[in-house]
């Protein structure tokens, strides 16, 4: 069969349709599975720095964040996806601030004040998730 025939059965248009990129996800989601992302290499940065209790305030940032993720994927979409829209930008420039933060302890600088930024930023997050789980 080649890319411009029909498909055969109602299967194969199904497994086509499957097979498209990502962009279906909404976009909110993503974004809140990349800051957990980011939360991961916090902790890791910080390990490599002897900084194991702050890594480990970063884990367990990360692992909350992954309970609200998990929280709202078990959740109806289309319940909290207009709320979620609003959030973007939010979301966006968290991640940007804290890939900078991790890029900052990664280069020995300003260690201690980007450890606390970085935390921050994942707290911010986190309430950011909650609130779409439980607004108001």
């Amino acid at each position: 069969m080649t890319p411009q025939d029909p498909p055969q059965n109602p299967d194969q248009e199904v497994s086509s349709q499957a097979s498209q990129p990502d962009d279906q996800e909404p976009r909110p989601v993503l974004l809140l599975l990349q800051q957990k992302q980011e939360a991961t290499k916090l902790s890791f940065q910080l390990r490599l720095k002897g900084k194991k209790e702050e890594a480990e305030k970063a884990s367990a940032k990360g692992e909350e964040l992954g309970r609200q993720i998990d929280k709202l994927l078990n959740k109806e979409l289309q319940d909290w996806l207009e709320r979620a829209q609003a959030l973007e930008g939010q979301l966006e420039k968290a991640i940007k601030d804290l890939e900078t933060a991790v890029d900052h302890i990664k280069r020995d600088f300003q260690v201690a004040q980007n450890v606390t930024s970085a935390l921050g930023l994942l707290d911010d997050t986190i309430a950011a998730a909650k609130e779409l789980v439980s607004p108001g």
